[in-house]
């Protein structure tokens, strides 16, 4: 449980830690040099990194199955590899296991692919961070990260597509999709990020989004019958081990709800740039889309791929936001900042005392204690 902790605790602390680009020094403070050169988020996914790399087998729900995979496509014939579904993440396998047999070191390398895409993006603008950092562990793409190796890597490749996305390099976009592909079936839901990212969504339509949010999930079990359909077509697994049920994923639909109008009424709107719409778009993507997760867990797969721009979106919001919202938008932070420590402070000691929760995330096991 403490592990965890620390590893907000030490992310905090390095908000007011900064170092100098010319001199390589460090500096501690509270100003504007320090809030946009600070080391948080540095340090957050370092920490985090060496989390996922010494963690237990008993750390993830899927953790043992993937040393099993990992033990079995080490020594599979290249070729047998490339003919089965998903085959990159068999060829991936394969090529670690030519370098190393010890599982430890395995996950290493895979929790350095996992997490480089994503503290890449983070850190190009380092302003906000502790907010950035504190809305991700609360999604749940951070414990996917514990557990979803296969999944993972392809959200992290799906962020390489969103680079190409934003160059306008189409080619090179569809090519870094099919990748992620190999990797996980989920990531086909990535061919939406191209066209969504220059949809022009605007502050002005804020009042047919609203309703358009309500009505997907009061239909939602139609909606999603039908789409199961369409993804039966196109030969989907998910149907096939997934249940309709509930998934405790209502309180979430609420709070991207939230973030989705706070998102389109606060900024100003000759302030939104292609990446703030673009990403918006994202946002609004995400909330339609988890309005589904209560029955299914196949559509909280495919929300992963666009929960990881959330803790982009509303610092984004914040630096944009309109002057007679500007006062609302400092003290929004602040609410923020502080709600969502004690709900993850929460969120961990509950997991802790349940076995099972969360994915099998709570508590924080390292390998040595095995």
């Amino acid at each position: 449980m403490m592990t965890y902790f620390a590893l907000i605790f030490f992310s905090f602390l390095f908000c007011f830690v900064a170092k100098s680009k010319k001199k390589g020094k460090l500096y501690i403070g509270s100003g504007k040099k320090i809030s946009e050169n600070n080391l948080a988020i540095s340090v957050f996914f370092l920490m985090l990194w060496f989390l996922l790399a010494c963690r237990s087998v008993e750390i993830g729900t899927d953790t043992e199955n993937y040393q099993f995979y990992f033990d079995r496509y080490k020594h599979m014939n290249f070729f047998r590899i490339v003919e089965k579904p998903e085959p990159l993440f068999g060829v991936l396998n394969w090529l670690i296991g030519k370098v190393t047999n010890d599982f430890q070191i395995y996950m290493a390398i895979v929790a350095a692919i996992n997490i480089i895409p994503i503290a890449f993006l983070y850190n190009q603008d380092k302003r906000h961070s502790y907010l950035k950092i504190i809305l991700f562990v609360n999604m749940s793409v951070f414990v996917m990260l514990f557990s979803g190796i296969r999944q993972s890597i392809a959200m992290g490749i799906g962020l390489v597509a969103f680079h190409f996305v934003k160059k306008k390099k189409l080619v090179s976009f569809l090519i870094t999709v099919i990748i992620a592909l190999g990797f996980h079936q989920s990531a086909f839901i990535l061919f939406a990020m191209y066209p969504l990212y220059y949809f022009r969504i605007k502050k002005k339509h804020i009042y047919y989004l609203i309703p358009l949010i309500a009505i997907v999930y009061i239909f939602n079990q139609r909606i999603f019958s039908r789409l199961l359909i369409i993804m039966r077509l196109f030969g989907t697994k998910y149907d096939e081990y997934a249940e309709i049920g509930g998934t405790g994923a209502v309180m979430m639909i609420i709070c991207f709800a939230a973030f989705t109008i706070f998102a389109y009424i606060i900024p100003d709107a000759t302030k939104e740039d292609n990446e703030f719409i673009g990403i918006r778009n994202y946002l609004l993507l995400a909330t339609l889309i988890q309005c589904f997760a209560p029955l299914h867990n196949w559509a909280m797969r495919m929300n992963y791929y666009y929960i990881l721009f959330v803790p982009l979106v509303i610092p984004k919001v914040l630096d944009n936001a309109d002057v007679k919202w500007k006062q609302v938008s400092k003290l929004a932070e602040i609410v923020m900042c502080v709600f969502f420590t004690v709900y993850f402070i929460i969120t961990v000691y509950t997991g802790c005392q349940t076995d099972g929760g969360a994915l099998n995330t709570f508590p924080y096991v390292p390998f040595w204690v095995d």
